[in-house]
């Protein structure tokens, strides 16, 4: 982890440990760099981060104070969090995998209506890297979230590709260890050809269906067992 990587972590934990509330004072810049022990510009840049992402206000005549994470921090404050190494809350992932069927079922939904067959084309080269990889014997972790990002930009909606890449990115780490196993793999990449057959002949009903039904079910692998 970089060095603002883990000096953005220590703030977020700080906050968390010192269970500050919206539109409470922080600590200043020279207080953070004291504490952590390093340099200010480091805290500057960390807050910099913070900023953009809105949890952190700056004001110019009196020091940084804690947004309203629920409703003024971005959805990119979760993402930091999590690439940053803070675990998501129980409601939080439950939460993200409720937007995130929401957003794969529009996505085929509009891939049937429009795409085209460099498409299909992209969409088969992920199914067919993954065939390969399983014939290997190794995980499809990596070709999975191709196969997604593939059937996303067949919606010809840029800004949905980049949303669900966000949702690609949180789930990451548990993404990994759900094809550990080789039968996990396997069923991932049958239900993903059923949803690319659906695909390929406009079916959007049945495509949005099974989108849900594919991305539900790896997530309740986890619901049980998440502990953060």
């Amino acid at each position: 982890m970089s060095s603002d990587h883990d000096t953005i972590r220590r703030i977020l934990t700080f906050i968390r440990e010192r269970r500050y509330e919206s539109g409470d004072r922080l600590p200043s810049e020279r207080d953070f760099a004291e504490r952590f022990n390093v340099s200010r510009g480091v805290v500057r840049k960390a807050i910099s981060a913070l900023v953009a992402v809105r949890v952190i206000e700056v004001r110019s005549t009196s020091g940084n104070y804690l947004k309203e994470l629920s409703a003024e921090a971005s959805f990119e404050a979760i993402v930091l969090e999590n690439v940053v190494g803070l675990p998501l809350s129980p409601d939080e992932v439950s939460a993200s995998i409720e937007t995130r069927v929401v957003l794969e079922r529009e996505a085929v939904r509009l891939a049937c209506e429009r795409v085209d067959e460099a498409g299909l084309a992209k969409i088969q080269a992920a199914l067919d890297a993954t065939e390969r990889r399983l014939a290997e014997g190794k995980p499809i972790n990596l070709e999975d979230t191709e196969f997604h990002l593939a059937l996303a930009g067949a919606s010809g909606n840029s800004v949905l590709v980049r949303l669900l890449n966000a949702f690609y990115v949180l789930s990451q780490e548990r993404r990994h260890i759900y094809f550990e196993t080789a039968d996990h793999g396997r069923q991932s990449h049958a239900e993903h050809l059923e949803i690319f057959a659906a695909v390929s002949k406009r079916d959007a009903e049945t495509a949005a269906r099974l989108i849900a039904r594919h991305v539900t079910r790896a997530y309740e692998y986890f619901s049980p067992k998440y502990d953060p």
